[in-house]
């Protein structure tokens, strides 16, 4: 970049008509400004940090969510993004994470008004959470994603000769969702460790994951479209290069 801010400044000393200074105008206005925001954006993603978190090795709890101690699950923290950004959610949300050597847990709090939650027939696009996990920051992945309902979807994508959008059956995950209460959507997930990513996942290894709340417009701020709100920053739908490290405590 350094070089062609250079050729730029050299471009404009050495216009010396008005048609080739209307040139440089015209390549600076329509080309380099936004080669210089996109490599803004490019560094400002490169360089902002990737959350990362112990999950703990709780009593076994044979994947039956009522019984997990989520007492001893790690917290997710409140920092959240929205629209896959960096700036602060708008809406509050919290998860915490544990395992018991047989499934990976996840428990999600959204503090909304549950009354305006929009179930769809096949969990997308209303109001869901997304689940992109793996065992890298690449494909192979899988997307786990489940609706107030309770009802669960999977796909895979890139297992097989790199096909995405590959609908699975459930590989075992269940998928407890709590709307009783007027002002929060409390979701649990337990996914097995032997199934839930291919080649498993084992304790003391780890794992790659971002966790996605999309909104219906009913409950998004601003009303009119569907709201996204993301655990890490800069990282959205399919962007797995930037999936947060989970440690599977021994």
């Amino acid at each position: 970049m350094a070089k062609y801010a250079a050729w730029m400044g050299q471009a404009k000393v050495a216009a010396d008509t008005d048609a080739h200074k209307a040139n440089v105008r015209l390549f600076e206005k329509g080309v380099w400004e936004y080669m210089v925001a996109g490599r803004k954006q490019f560094v400002e993603r490169q360089e902002a940090p990737i959350p990362s978190v112990t999950a703990p090795r709780v009593p076994k709890a044979g994947g039956d969510l009522s019984t997990v101690d989520w007492a001893k699950a790690a917290d997710l923290g409140d920092k959240w993004y929205q629209r896959g950004g960096d700036q602060p959610s708008a809406r509050q949300f919290s998860g915490r994470i544990a395992h018991d050597g047989e499934y990976l847990y996840l428990e999600l709090t959204d503090a909304c008004d549950t009354t305006k939650l929009e179930a769809a027939a096949t969990v997308f696009p209303f109001d869901d959470w997304e689940l992109f996990l793996a065992n890298q920051r690449d494909i192979p992945y899988r997307q786990y994603a489940w609706g107030p309902t309770g009802l669960f979807t999977a796909l895979s994508h890139g297992e097989v000769n790199f096909r995405r959008n590959v609908p699975l059956e459930n590989p075992g995950v269940r998928v407890a969702s709590d709307t009783s209460a007027p002002d929060k959507w409390v979701s649990r997930v337990a996914i097995p460790l032997d199934t839930g990513l291919p080649g498993g996942m084992k304790p003391g290894s780890t794992v790659y994951l971002n966790l996605l709340r999309v909104t219906s417009p009913a409950i998004a701020p601003g009303g009119g479209r569907l709201g996204l709100d993301t655990w890490v920053s800069f990282c959205t739908v399919h962007e797995v290069d930037r999936l947060g490290a989970v440690v599977l405590a021994e």
